[in-house]
């Protein structure tokens, strides 16, 4: 009588727990798609931005007289919004693929002034094994060459700087232009807003992982945006 008692209360113990388990497992998984879908949905966000950005660019070029040229930049600027659409619509994408992206935006904005840039990867990293959030970086350069690279400016530079501290990836992105306060200590744009956005909804869904942004500005010398990615190594 007493196996049969301790059979069936160790059935019903598993049942429970086996229950239980199945109920945390529904409620992750559908934690894990709203995630998902929010992040699906601020991506799309950013693609009518860039649009809406590049069609102002093009508009520009076309007053400038010079359809040669704007010909030519609006061949570009498609081939770049393929690109944001096709990497926009996933989670993640190489460091590659990203910095190419980031360097196509780079020398499209080339073509309507005058910069230069600059970008390096510490020894030992391989960005094409190295995962990261598409469209991350692209609105830190945008606010810098729209709002910081003043006409007054003398000699307008940027650098994108990849390194590794311990397990955490660091992408610092550094200008010497003008600073555009605000109440809140520093001008954003859409796209910035967006970027602080997604940073929140990856944190929800990243385990053991943080991604974190700062930006620190030093009037009259430039800002340093420095995203870290804590534990992206572990």
């Amino acid at each position: 009588a007493i196996s049969i008692f301790l059979l069936a209360a160790g059935s019903i113990g598993f049942y429970l727990w086996n229950r239980r388990n199945k109920q945390k497992l529904a409620a992750m998984k559908r934690k894990n798609e709203d995630v998902e879908t929010r992040l699906s949905l601020l991506s799309g966000q950013l693609n009518p931005h860039f649009l809406f950005n590049s069609l102002n660019a093009i508009q520009g070029t076309i007053n400038s007289s010079n359809p040669e040229k704007a010909n030519t930049y609006i061949g570009n600027v498609a081939g770049f919004m393929r690109d944001v659409m096709d990497n926009g619509r996933k989670e993640f994408v190489s460091l590659k693929e990203e910095l190419k992206l980031e360097e196509d935006y780079l020398k499209l904005e080339q073509e309507r002034r005058a910069f230069s840039y600059n970008i390096s990867i510490a020894p030992g990293l391989e960005p094409s094994l190295i995962d990261f959030p598409p469209l991350l970086v692209q609105p830190v350069l945008e606010n810098s060459i729209r709002h910081a690279f003043k006409d007054e400016l003398y000699h307008p530079a940027l650098s994108i700087e990849v390194t590794r501290d311990s397990n955490s990836l660091c992408v610092k992105v550094t200008d010497n232009g003008s600073t555009v306060w605000n109440a809140d200590g520093v001008r954003e744009g859409h796209g910035l807003s967006l970027t602080r956005k997604r940073i929140a909804v990856y944190n929800e869904k990243l385990e053991g992982m943080a991604i974190h942004m700062a930006i620190n500005c030093h009037p009259g010398s430039g800002t340093i945006t420095k995203f870290t990615f804590r534990n992206w190594f572990a």
